[in-house]
């Protein structure tokens, strides 16, 4: 899609920005010395945008596409698991079997990258208002990097509980710092993206080379999921339905093509991670390759594969389920038949990339992550219209997502008709399993679901056979033990590890 080249190509143009200064790979460390300072780089508008397509950027790392990111978000929960090999990567099987320590790199990558992005947006909101710009554009770039640091620390909170708050640049005293309590951390988020909705634009006012920025709608669903894990239904209900009446997104008609190229910038994805694979590099991410199918022709790693119980959530004939499983056997868009090889029988189907759409390797992907759909947005409005007893616009929201997956055969999908709340609920529920399986947002769905009705995550890890899953322990992931043994003990491990 040429969309996508060209915001990948302004992000490659920005790479020389992280050889000029970046933070390393956690959230302690300083600009390393004998790199270009902010004082001398933040001098015009171009490298401003430089440093705003070099945050983006981010999205695009290993530890935001990859293992770091499968680990701790889809491998841990009950749709998915390790893949490979019984012997390869035994990180990651720490994690699929919750044996993982303070020590394990998975945690550590997420972690870090977060933070990571978080210093990136720091260094574009410390130094902005010092070059001289139009404050129109200004806006828009603090717009963006508000949002990001909102995203970024949401990815924090919802992991680890409570994090140290990163707002600004620190200074050299500033480094070993102590954890701020979540709830502090859930402000400083909303603060970010109501900022950010007051000054993005609205996806319609994109030029189409700007396609893949975050928008106005971006922000006001990414804050309306914020109040939805804290279970202020209302508010977030409100977020979601500015969303829905502004006319800006809806539903992609092919479910399975949403996740080829042809629905990459498509109206229906609110904020995805772009990629484009190129023979420079540098603007794909090996999120394909981690994931893809193994075999002589090695297109992939054949990690993150989806489990049996994610298998058996679907409803006879629902076509999202091909669309999520590829099967041993199978033969794909680009004609290649799917190898039976290590005892794997299936792979992510959505991370899949036909051979014409690799560059040079495939650890050079042009997969998109897509990290807020539209279909997101209508299902949590529709559990936020279940809470306050309004059935009957938590059902039309709830259909409408079925409607589409139906594909126009309507023998499949029937629509759901339930109105009690606590049926409904779970409706829902099992609506956003089929509806977003092996897409990375099934573990901390569990998580924030057992606050509502508690024991739900445990009944869906004991099924899956996941039963060292401890709802107490693991709603929080520990603290990277690497981080608090360098602050010399200031930054604590969370309780129960």
């Amino acid at each position: 899609m040429k969309t996508n080249y060209i915001f990948n190509t302004k992000i490659l143009w920005a790479l020389s920005f992280l050889m000029l200064f970046s933070a390393c790979d956690d959230f302690l460390d300083k600009v390393p010395q004998g790199r270009q300072s902010p004082d001398t780089f933040f001098t015009s508008e171009e490298n401003v945008e430089r440093a705003v397509f070099a945050t983006y950027n981010t999205l695009l790392r290993w530890e935001l596409s990859a293992f770091p990111f499968l680990g701790c978000n889809s491998i841990i929960s009950d749709d998915a698991d390790k893949g490979s090999t019984a012997s390869d990567g035994a990180t990651q099987k720490e994690m699929d079997e919750f044996t993982f320590t303070t020590s394990n790199p998975e945690i550590f990558g997420w972690w870090s990258g977060n933070y990571f992005g978080i210093n990136r947006a720091n260094q574009v909101l410390s130094n902005i208002d010092a070059v001289a710009m139009d404050d129109a554009i200004k806006n828009r770039f603090k717009g963006e990097m508000w949002f990001l640091r909102g995203f970024f620390h949401f990815n924090l909170v919802k992991s680890f509980g409570d994090v140290p708050i990163r707002i600004s640049i620190p200074d050299d005293s500033e480094f070993a710092v102590p954890k701020n309590d979540a709830e502090e951390v859930y402000a400083q988020v909303i603060d970010d993206l109501e900022k950010a909705i007051d000054n993005l634009p609205l996806r319609s006012e994109l030029s189409p080379e700007d396609l893949g920025r975050v928008t106005k709608g971006a922000a006001q669903g990414m804050l309306g999921k914020v109040y939805l894990y804290r279970q202020e239904y209302a508010k977030a209900l409100t977020l979601f339905e500015a969303v829905i009446n502004s006319g800006e997104y809806e539903l992609f008609n092919d479910y399975a093509a949403l996740f080829t190229p042809a629905g990459h910038g498509s109206k229906e994805v609110l904020f995805e991670m772009f990629a484009t694979a190129t023979a420079e590099g540098g603007v794909g991410s090996q999120y394909n390759q981690v994931q893809g199918v193994r075999g002589d022709l090695n297109r992939g790693w054949g990690f993150n594969i989806p489990s049996a119980a994610l298998d058996d959530a679907y409803e006879m004939g629902d076509p999202r389920e091909e669309a999520t499983f590829l099967r041993a056997g199978e033969t794909t868009r680009d004609g290649f038949t799917v190898p039976d090889v290590d005892g794997i029988k299936a792979y992510n189907q959505k991370a899949y990339r036909a051979e014409s759409e690799i560059v040079n390797s495939v650890d050079n992907g042009g997969g998109h992550l897509y990290h807020l759909r539209y279909a997101d947005i209508l299902l949590m409005a529709a559990e936020c219209a279940n809470d306050a007893g309004n059935s009957t616009d938590a059902l039309k929201y709830l259909n409408m997502v079925r409607a589409r997956a139906r594909g126009g055969d309507a023998t499949l999908l029937p629509d759901v008709t339930d109105t009690d709340k606590a049926g409904l609920r779970e409706k829902i529920w099992q609506e956003r399993q089929v509806e977003f399986g092996m897409e990375g947002i099934r573990y901390f769905d569990l998580i924030r679901m057992d606050q509502v009705v508690p024991g739900y995550a445990k009944q869906k890890m004991d099924l899956h056979g996941k039963t060292n899953f401890d709802p107490q322990k693991h709603k929080i992931l520990p603290i990277p033990q690497v981080d608090i043994d360098r602050t010399n003990g200031v930054l604590e491990q969370s309780e129960n590890y």
